[in-house]
């Protein structure tokens, strides 16, 4: 389809014609040589789609004075599916953002009978809370002023609604959780940090903290949810385990602190088994980093075991059960 699409825009010359169609047909090739590993092409793919956005004006106000409201909706979708996915890509691979709303825009609202709509708002809320915490260049913003929005919206917790659909409870609380540590490694350069696990500010063990949680969370949703949000999800999972062995590896110490139940090292080791159990591809060098993070955290004996499944952790009592796997692959 793909290449369909390719084809028909070529013969379209599609680069003379300024319409929605063109935009979103550069995002679905985005979407389509992202989830297939070719990000160079999938970047300059969603950097036209960007493009086609300024050029039609869906970023700014004045665009939809004079639309009906359910036009005006659906082009709201539009802008805010290309904000989020900006911000995200832009994190995943170290590039700067480039589409901004404009902060008078309309409000998006939920359709009505539509259940993936009020997970969709959920979702653009916990990017526009990220950029809000976290501007673009932090050095040259009042560190003060800074760091307490960063701080408040590490410890804020977001209500989600509650989704029919497991697909978009697992986009949700994935994506929170990496935001959240995202926020933490953009903070922690600049403050003195605590080693206090029960500080829920800008602690040094906050990914342990994140990831815990994150664990409890995804109890309740199958491997498919996550498997199909493509090779972003595991990303997603990768920063957040990663970012668990670099407190390992930074403050060993930390790692014998917590939970009776359940350590750092726990967490790790069922982390890293849930992310190698995914069918995903396009990022195999994440795994083998993660590997190597874990050889280093003295985890290098879990060995190639069965892989922890998402449903292996019943609701129950999730922190037993992953002591249990633990036990079981060593």
């Amino acid at each position: 389809m793909a290449l369909e699409a390719e084809s028909a825009r070529f013969l379209l010359d599609y680069s003379t014609h300024e319409t929605i169609d063109a935009l979103l047909t550069c995002f679905f090739m985005h979407v389509f040589y992202s989830n297939t590993g070719k990000i160079t092409k999938s970047t300059l793919l969603l950097r036209e789609a960007i493009a086609y956005s300024h050029i039609l004006g869906l970023h700014q106000d004045m665009f939809y004075a004079n639309l009906d409201p359910d036009t005006t909706q659906y082009h709201l979708r539009i802008a805010w599916i290309l904000f989020i996915t900006d911000r995200a890509h832009s994190l995943q691979h170290d590039l700067p953002p480039t589409f901004k709303l404009s902060p008078t825009l309309p409000e998006l609202q939920p359709q009505e009978d539509a259940g993936l709509s009020t997970a969709f708002c959920s979702l653009c809320g916990l990017f526009q809370s990220f950029q809000d915490a976290c501007p673009p260049d932090m050095r040259s913003e009042g560190s003060g002023h800074l760091l307490g929005n960063i701080s408040s919206q590490l410890c804020r917790t977001h209500p989600f609604p509650l989704c029919e659909s497991e697909v978009q409870r697992a986009d949700l609380v994935v994506t929170d959780s990496w935001l959240r540590v995202v926020l933490w490694k953009v903070a922690i350069p600049y403050v003195d940090s605590t080693t206090d696990p029960n500080d829920q500010g800008l602690s040094v063990s906050f990914p342990m903290s994140v990831a815990r949680d994150l664990l409890c969370n995804l109890t309740t949703l199958s491997s498919c949810a996550l498997e199909a949000h493509g090779p972003g999800m595991m990303s997603k999972l990768f920063e957040v385990a990663s970012s668990v062995a670099d407190v390992i590896l930074c403050a060993p110490d930390l790692a014998d602190v917590g939970s009776v139940q359940v350590g750092p090292r726990e967490v790790l080791h069922a982390l890293s088994s849930l992310i190698s159990s995914l069918r995903t591809t396009g990022h195999p060098a994440l795994l083998t980093l993660l590997r190597e993070k874990m050889v280093a955290c003295a985890l290098d004996q879990a060995g190639p075991g069965r892989l922890m499944q998402i449903t292996d952790v019943s609701d129950e009592d999730t922190q037993n059960l992953i002591v249990s796997h633990r036990g079981d692959n060593q």
